[in-house]
């Protein structure tokens, strides 16, 4: 069963809740799982000869997404100065992967989603309750679903 929590913790309007904030909680038995990147809109530095905007374009047309291992993931995180939307799944497996067009389903289908709408607030699915908990402890404007 997937709980939820909603997090919009956010000083003079601007949300103070960052993704390596979030990826900080993940318990150890999710950090073997395979992620992917189903979508991004962001601004950051990536590296040499590579372009956000690019990164981005890849990532959607892609039906699997940019799928990564976990150090990846926390070291791509930490690449982003500002993300707008962003979409992150966590997997049992590869082959599982596949982009949903009803928010529901995705939701249902991975033991971990993590979700930001517009800068504005984070939605985060997961199978692991205390997970969950451990979010709801850490921040304050929360709203939580189970």
């Amino acid at each position: 069963m997937a709980h939820m929590i909603e997090i919009s913790d956010s000083q003079n309007g601007l949300l103070t809740v960052t993704l390596p904030m979030i990826l900080n909680e993940i318990g150890a038995e999710s950090i073997n799982l395979t992620w992917s990147l189903l979508y991004l809109s962001a601004t950051g530095n990536l590296g040499e000869d590579k372009s956000i905007v690019d990164f981005e374009d890849d990532i959607s047309s892609s039906p699997n997404g940019f799928c990564l291992e976990w150090k990846e993931l926390n070291d791509l995180a930490d690449k982003f100065d500002q993300i707008f939307d962003i979409l992150i799944i966590g997997t049992d497996s590869k082959d599982a992967i596949q982009k949903y067009t009803n928010d529901d389903d995705l939701y249902l289908n991975y033991p971990v989603v993590l979700d930001l709408f517009d800068g504005a607030y984070w939605r985060i699915y997961s199978e692991d309750e205390a997970f969950i908990e451990r979010l709801a402890d850490k921040f304050i404007d929360i709203k939580l679903s189970r």
